[in-house]
């Protein structure tokens, strides 16, 4: 068996001071490293997510307005698809840029439906555009 004595100096103080104060600044240089890097890949996530939530929000609000047709052109057959392009301005507003069909008076009725909504969202998506394609089967 082996044992040990030290003797206790203030050189011994010293160094155990030293130590504590290193620990305590490694300790708290770590810990914003890792809060900065917690900020920086939240940013990026909450932009993902609202992009997300925005997207499920405008295809509920694009089939809710679709549901009812507005039957105002003399051919009544609404069937085929249609493709729905929309983007976020600048200012948050949302746009319907593009709607196609093979089918003319589905497209008219499309587009007269979906102009009529006023969708807004905040302006830190801008640019961003989303897709839709929407099935019609009377």
């Amino acid at each position: 068996m082996i044992i040990r004595f030290e003797q206790y100096t203030s050189d011994n103080k010293l160094k155990g001071v030293k130590m504590k104060l290193l620990k305590g600044s490694l300790i708290l240089l770590l810990t914003i490293i890792a809060l900065q890097g917690k900020n920086a890949l939240a940013d990026g996530g909450d932009r993902s997510a609202k992009t997300s939530e925005l997207n499920y929000q405008l295809a509920n609000e694009i089939k809710e307005v679709l549901k009812t047709p507005l039957l105002v052109y003399s051919d009544r057959d609404l069937n085929g698809n249609i493709e729905v392009t929309v983007k976020v301005e600048e200012t948050g507003k949302i746009n319907f840029l593009k709607i196609d069909s093979e089918n003319i008076s589905l497209e008219k009725n499309a587009l007269t439906k979906l102009n009529s909504l006023n969708l807004w969202t905040g302006p830190d998506l801008s640019g961003i555009e989303f897709k839709y394609e929407v099935k019609f089967r009377q």
